[in-house]
């Protein structure tokens, strides 16, 4: 029989415990999460990070840029829309991907005074790009040009961890026995934690894995018996990224 863990329900029979740690946003430093779940549908648990980091260019200094995949970062030059002349950039579309782009006035306002063009982009895929900036005239013409340089790093993989709970009785011959990738989970640690003090009772065998990258991580559990046949199974899937 197979069986599949979703979060969110709720079993007597088993538990999953997912615990994170480490992986965060611009508001959040870490987070712990005790989930509850049947048997009878999949568990996936997302963690991401998004931290956007802010760059001020202007069209003398162009401030080179370091982020992670996956991260926003924020360029702004000095513009005044009065003039007609405008921001245009150029860059590679597979490595930087522009989210937004909009125009914000420098306090006070007043007649003809300017602000600044704030350009919001998101690292697409690691690798070295460059954005160049083209200050353009209403006739057209390029008066001035910026380049920054984009460098996109390998996401660093959030310290995430679950713990999957299975009753068990190891008096009767039966046994978990896991399977899963070794280059996405590793097996921390598998105990057995008793019910009672009774000689031969049953309890509950306790598996903590960690998840080694970003991507889904699936862990199967099958029941076996003395003859090694699996008689029951079970399958927990954990999503980072």
């Amino acid at each position: 029989m197979n069986r599949y863990i979703t979060v969110g329900a709720i079993s007597a029979l088993l538990i999953v415990a997912i615990c994170i740690a480490g992986c965060t946003s611009p508001s959040t430093s870490s987070s712990n999460q005790t989930t509850t779940a049947n048997a009878t549908s999949n568990a996936t648990q997302k963690a991401t990070s998004n931290a956007t980091q802010n760059v001020t260019v202007n069209t003398t200094t162009a401030a080179p840029v370091s982020v992670q995949q996956g991260q926003k970062f924020t360029l702004q030059l000095q513009s005044n829309p009065s003039t007609g002349y405008q921001w245009k950039p150029s860059f590679d579309t597979s490595v930087a991907s522009l989210k937004n782009q909009q125009y914000v006035a420098d306090q006070p306002v007043t007649e003809g005074s300017g602000g600044k063009d704030v350009f919001t982009f998101q690292a697409v895929k690691v690798g070295s790009t460059t954005i160049t900036f083209d200050h353009v005239s209403p006739s057209g013409t390029v008066t001035d040009r910026t380049v920054n340089k984009v460098t996109v790093t390998q996401a660093a993989t959030p310290q995430v961890s679950f713990t999957v709970r299975l009753p068990t009785n190891p008096s009767t011959g039966y046994h978990w026995q896991p399977t899963y990738d070794t280059s996405t989970l590793n097996l921390k640690s598998d105990t057995f934690e008793s019910s009672g003090s009774q000689i031969g009772g049953s309890g509950t065998e306790v598996m903590t894995f960690q998840v080694l990258k970003t991507g889904t991580a699936t862990a199967a559990f099958d029941n076996l018996n003395p003859s090694s046949s699996s008689t029951e199974h079970i399958s927990v899937s954990m999503t980072v990224g």
